[in-house]
């Protein structure tokens, strides 16, 4: 009886769901963000105004039955704004003693994805090359995980999935609650010299479309 479960086993995962040529497209559509923050002090009041919008899709192209490979960009706008007592705030606000301007433009950055998948039956394993940001040169990982794709109607699919994140940062990201330098914790993050590795885990759930 054992067996037959093994060779039934075997025989779901050895299907082919997902043959060679076929395409495949979801994530993350969009995302928004708004953030409103007031200051009020000696009768003037400042509020600053930081929205973001999120544009990021990944595709995927089955090069030979189950084995795909991955493709993702992302890109984010940033819209900040400035007022002063209710109307936006003129250079004079920007302005230090030294006559130098501190008004500063937001970049938007660009990020893209590499990597691959291999599906057995609904399950699958991938890897993957991420570049978050075009403006951050020390943020870029490597990831691996798996995921499982429940399909809801033909074509359609619930994709789950869990990944750890390996950095790549030759950089020691030392976290905010990390007590100061002058302890010894501090010290030791805050040493120029200091070697570090951070391995993250992530999951995420989204609609994936396999045409």
């Amino acid at each position: 009886m054992n067996k037959v479960i093994i060779f039934a086993i075997m025989t779901c995962l050895s299907f082919s769901q997902f043959e060679a040529g076929k395409k495949a497209v979801g994530g993350q559509v969009s995302t928004f963000k708004s953030d409103v923050t007031t200051w009020e002090y000696d009768g003037n009041e400042i509020k600053f105004t930081d929205t973001a919008i999120g544009l990021n899709n990944t595709g995927a192209y089955f090069v030979i039955d189950n084995l795909s490979i991955l493709f993702g960009v992302q890109y984010v706008l940033y819209n900040q704004t400035w007022e002063c007592n209710g109307s936006d705030c003129s250079d004079d606000w920007f302005t230090g003693s030294n006559d130098i301007n501190h008004a500063i433009e937001p970049e938007n950055p660009f990020g893209y994805m590499l990597g691959s998948a291999y599906y057995f039956g609904n399950s699958y394993a991938h890897t993957s090359y991420v570049d978050p940001s075009s403006i951050d040169d020390d943020d870029s990982y490597i990831s691996f995980g798996g995921g499982y794709m429940l399909e809801m109607a033909p074509g359609i699919y619930l994709d789950t999935k869990v990944e750890y994140r390996h950095s790549l940062s030759e950089t020691s990201t030392v976290p905010e609650s990390a007590p100061p330098t002058g302890t010894d914790i501090g010290d030791i993050l805050n040493a120029p010299d200091v070697e570090s590795s951070s391995l993250q885990l992530y999951g995420s759930m989204g609609i994936t479309v396999v045409f």
